[in-house]
């Protein structure tokens, strides 16, 4: 693998960095609700100083964050629950698509594939990944669903050419 591949493989990295991006907005929805709730004990915001209504306890939060995280998402008064849900989804479906983005930088790597169209199917994937998370959080309406599914399909045919030009490369 000569430094014609350096951009594929620097594209694990910031994959990676890109799953914890539904990660944080999902956080900071938690500690910062849009609508205040009695529910929560309130928190103290670290960078004002000022107490944030509605949000969970962090003490009692980090005992148990799948726990609360889950509650959080089957509080159905909670107007925050369904964009929780969305940004963990996205960030689910996100390891489900490193896993097939790794193995597909690998075999193209293994079949000496021309590393100009695999460094372009990369930023392709990352682009794709960046405008899916967002649209997949955001996703209320029929445009950011139909953006979702466009960025989706995007990554899925880039993916799928990865892994063709890899077959290809090794047949030939």
């Amino acid at each position: 693998m000569g430094d014609d591949y350096t951009l594929m493989v620097l594209a694990l990295p910031v994959y990676w960095f890109l799953l914890m991006i539904p990660v944080a907005m999902r956080q900071f929805r938690i500690f910062h609700p849009s609508e205040p709730s009695i529910k929560g004990n309130g928190l103290s915001d670290p960078l004002t100083g000022t107490t944030v209504p509605g949000a969970p306890n962090p003490v009692t939060f980090n005992q148990n964050p799948r726990g609360a995280i889950a509650k959080i998402i089957e509080d159905v008064d909670n107007p925050d629950s369904a964009y929780i849900r969305r940004a963990q989804a996205a960030h689910d479906n996100g390891w489900e698509g490193f896993i097939l983005f790794i193995s597909a930088v690998t075999a193209v790597s293994l079949a000496n594939a021309d590393p100009q169209f695999c460094n372009t199917c990369s930023a392709i994937i990352l682009i794709g990944r960046f405008f899916y998370n967002i649209a997949y959080a955001v996703g209320t309406t029929p445009a950011t669903s139909f953006l979702r599914s466009a960025t989706f399909a995007f990554q899925f045919f880039a993916l799928s050419a990865m892994w063709i030009k890899a077959i290809y490369d090794v047949v030939n």
